[in-house]
């Protein structure tokens, strides 16, 4: 049996008073969500949990079937691991981002719009300034970046997602405590040096949201060791995002990088059709994972919401589902990984609505894909392996084997990120 995990970053979202009350997705026309949800079931799985500080990975851990824990890999040991960063045992590798900051006030948690050419400059110069505290930036393939601190004695401080941040105030985000002076000198450093940058300059000219400070986040030790399963279903993982990626891959599965072009959705949207094409003939279970909403949910209008939800229904969704209807026995589960205060132009961590169909599932009671049609429905699992055993139909021992693995049996190197 064929089956295929769709998991949509920032697909749900809270009533809006601009929509009389309803949620992007009860106005959006999404027929092929809903045909998935009216076939099958529709349920709410519960967020994961956040322990002092906002952990991004941990949604797509919860995507493909593990209950976080505490003592797991953070974003940038995850993210790097996604990149195949080369790194040295005794560093420190950060998630980075180029925040925008109004009023004290974090605005937008990737500077929208700073190319590929303006993002090289700042790397470039402001690594100048940063040899003094042992650090450095790097790029990933797909136009990430990274903080990597060298240093073996450095305790990595929890610290805040920027998309996490949008709207708080800065001395509410930053990182705090002893174990954070040097991150925070660094964002100090970022914020005194870019004042004045050319490309700076030049987009405030143009009334372009200028890249304010550099944001480090989910620091933690280079992954050594992947999670290594006896008996593996084969199982491959596809999408663009490195941190995505990197997770897959420390839960053993294939991962496979497709390219994602700035401003271009429906290409990228293209690319994992293209690669889901491929796997769905060599593997058995296939997740793809689309962040393509974030940004417009964060950044964008309502209007600009509601087009993309559209836009992600027809030309991803729908074709995803004629490609599955190919083979006889299948199933298909699409999950949302994060869900959005719209009105705040916030992310909040919160029970995710999914959706499972297949051509051995009857359909109950024929619900739409919506939040409060999820929230209704009885099929509420207590955790992400209790999920992927009703989606896979079976006890799997991929997903027992993670459930029951003890703390000291996830290698993330020396030291914890916590």
């Amino acid at each position: 049996m064929k089956r295929l995990i769709l998991l949509l970053d920032a697909l749900n979202d809270q009533p809006q008073a601009g929509l009389q009350g309803r949620t992007p997705l009860e106005v959006a026309c999404t027929p092929a969500l809903d045909g998935i949800a009216q076939r099958g079931r529709v349920g709410v799985l519960g967020p994961p949990p956040v322990w002092g500080d906002a952990r991004f990975e941990f949604v797509y851990l919860n995507g493909l079937g593990l209950p976080p824990r505490r003592n797991l890999p953070s974003a940038g040991p995850l993210s790097a691991l996604g990149s195949d960063l080369a790194l040295e045992v005794d560093d420190h590798v950060y998630c980075a981002s180029f925040v925008t900051v109004w009023e004290d006030l974090v605005a937008d948690p990737f500077t929208v719009g700073l190319t590929g050419h303006e993002r090289d400059a700042l790397i470039r110069d402001l690594n100048r300034e940063l040899t003094e505290y042992g650090a450095e930036l790097r790029s990933g393939p797909a136009g990430e970046m990274y903080l990597v601190v060298h240093d073996s004695t450095l305790h990595a401080p929890p610290t805040l997602s920027p998309y996490y941040a949008v709207g708080e105030a800065l001395i509410n985000v930053v990182p705090q405590g002893p174990a954070s002076t040097r991150i925070l000198d660094i964002m100090d450093c970022s914020m005194r040096f870019l004042a004045g940058h050319d490309v700076n300059r030049v987009r405030q000219d143009l009334g372009e949201n200028p890249a304010h400070l550099l944001w480090p986040w989910g620091g933690g030790l280079p992954i050594r060791y992947p999670v290594e399963e006896e008996a593996q279903v084969p199982r491959i993982v596809i999408g663009s995002d490195s941190l995505f990626l990197g997770v897959g891959r420390y839960l053993g599965w294939e991962t496979r990088r497709t390219e994602a072009k700035v401003g271009d959705r429906e290409a990228g949207w293209r690319a994992l059709l293209r690669a889901m094409d491929r796997a769905l003939l060599r593997h058995d279970i296939v997740a793809v994972h689309s962040g393509a909403l974030l940004q417009t949910s964060l950044m964008g209008t309502v209007e600009d919401r509601l087009a993309a939800i559209e836009a992600l229904d027809h030309e991803l969704i729908r074709p995803a589902v004629q490609r599955l209807d190919k083979f006889p026995d299948h199933r298909i589960l699409v999950l949302s990984t994060v869900g959005v205060l719209g009105e705040q132009s916030q992310l909040v961590t919160e029970a995710a609505p999914f959706a499972v169909a297949g051509s051995d599932l009857d359909g109950v009671r024929g619900y739409p894909f919506r939040e409060s049609a999820a929230r209704a429905s009885d099929l509420k699992p207590k955790d992400a392996a209790e999920l992927f055993e009703f989606f896979l139909g079976m006890k799997s021992p991929i997903f027992e084997a993670y459930r029951k693995l003890l703390p000291t049996e996830w290698r993330v190197g020396e030291a914890s990120a916590e």
